[in-house]
């Protein structure tokens, strides 16, 4: 992590069903993507069909069997735009503030274990963009196996209201 970077902290509430339009076409893609049982899967990940959405997707893996701590595998550019950096591998305890990591880690959890859909919307906080009105969506995804799970999630900003 660079000398200058701070850490983010999340201030979000969930919400029943995504309603930004960034998120709803990341959801139908992650829909129309399942076979079955299956979920997507992270060797589907990227394509063409998901091209407009990459610059503000993220995939987090766990680093432990308990999911107390989660790598970031990929992030988009758009994201790594407003970070100014990019943290690709980086756990988030090493990026987020102390008191948003257990958090974070359970709803992370959640997603994979329960393969449900999570979305919130808020702000995040600590990266000079506290002013942007956002929402976070979190998808559960295969990853080598069926077994293997990772988190495909996206940021997408609100226009001023």
């Amino acid at each position: 992590m660079p000398a200058d970077a701070v850490r983010i902290e999340t201030d979000v509430t969930p919400i029943e069903t995504p309603q930004h339009p960034q998120s709803q076409a990341l959801l139908d893609f992650w829909r129309h993507h399942r076979q079955g049982d299956r979920l997507l899967s992270r060797a589907d990940l990227p394509c063409r069909a998901m091209s407009a959405l990459l610059p503000s997707v993220f995939v987090l893996e766990p680093l432990d069997p308990e999911g107390a701590d989660w790598r970031l595998r990929l992030i988009g550019t758009q994201l790594t735009g407003w970070l100014g950096f990019d943290p690709t591998g980086m756990a988030i305890s090493d990026l987020y503030q102390p008191d948003c990591v257990a958090e974070n880690a359970e709803v992370y959890r959640q997603v994979t274990r329960e393969r449900i859909v999570h979305a919130t919307q808020g702000r995040l906080c600590g990266i000079n963009r506290d002013f942007l009105s956002l929402e976070i969506l979190h998808l559960p995804i295969e990853g080598a196996t069926p077994q293997d799970m990772l988190l495909l999630g996206s940021i997408s900003i609100f226009p001023d209201m």
